[in-house]
């Protein structure tokens, strides 16, 4: 039995899924191909029950996605995930053979007076024929009301009755690289008596964050009467340079 994944962009995104992946390979022992970048494979490369990486990388000529898509499509599979929602991804889970395709669409929304207009990535319309089911996670500033994402994708897969429970849907660090290192810094600090920020791209939809962000965390700090510990990686973001 063969299964494929796509995520070709955050880590992020696939610590969020990863226990999923970890559970239906203890269930179904199945083959799983992961289409991840190159900087997702620095993690996806460490777990044992991801069979095969195929890379693809969005500044790939087209000559290497070409040849990319057409190691995919080698294989038929029982079970095809889009994670990410990306074109690439959307165009092969397409092309595939698979008995079960499933996938995430994006929503947003306009406003007219009170009639709120819903919009879809990919159109709903179109995801009928990707996907024989998929689930809809909201863009970052469209977000409404709270929800947990990791939920989403479990029900997204609930009908395989796997056992990952939405308190345990991470997979880190299964060789516990680097330990060492982060105990030491985590007892340096006293971790308890932090909030943790982490900035990436995606706090770029937040409306009036390039004005508001210094300002709000410095009156949460004030509120909490706790230190603020700020992470970030390669953050190109206006809003963090200007912060």
């Amino acid at each position: 039995m063969n299964i494929i994944f796509f995520n070709t962009i955050a880590l992020g995104d696939y610590l969020v899924h990863s226990q999923l992946l970890r559970d239906f390979k203890s269930k179904y022992h199945c083959h799983i191909t992961a289409v991840c970048s190159n900087y997702n494979g620095r993690i996806i490369s460490k777990h044992s029950h991801i069979d095969e990486i195929i890379y693809y990388n969005k500044n790939d000529s087209i000559f290497k996605k070409i040849k990319t898509l057409q190691i995919i499509l080698k294989k038929k599979y029982f079970l095809s995930i889009v994670f990410d929602c990306q074109k690439f991804s959307m165009l092969a889970n397409f092309i595939l053979s698979s008995k079960y395709k499933r996938g995430v669409i994006m929503s947003k929304f306009k406003k007219i007076f009170t009639l709120k207009i819903f919009l879809y990535y990919p159109p709903k319309l179109l995801s009928f024929f990707l996907y024989d089911k998929f689930t809809i996670h909201k863009r970052t500033k469209f977000i409404d009301k709270v929800y947990y994402l990791p939920q989403t994708w479990i029900n997204l897969l609930k009908d395989f009755k796997l056992k990952t429970k939405k308190d345990n849907v991470y997979y880190f660090n299964p060789m516990k690289l680097k330990e060492n290192i982060k105990n030491k810094i985590l007892k340096k600090l006293s971790i308890k008596n932090y909030i943790i920020f982490h900035f990436d791209h995606k706090w770029e939809d937040v409306i009036g964050i390039e004005n508001d962000l210094f300002d709000n965390i410095t009156f949460f700090q004030k509120k909490i009467k706790k230190k603020i510990l700020i992470t970030s990686f390669h953050n190109n973001s206006h809003y963090f340079k200007k912060s």
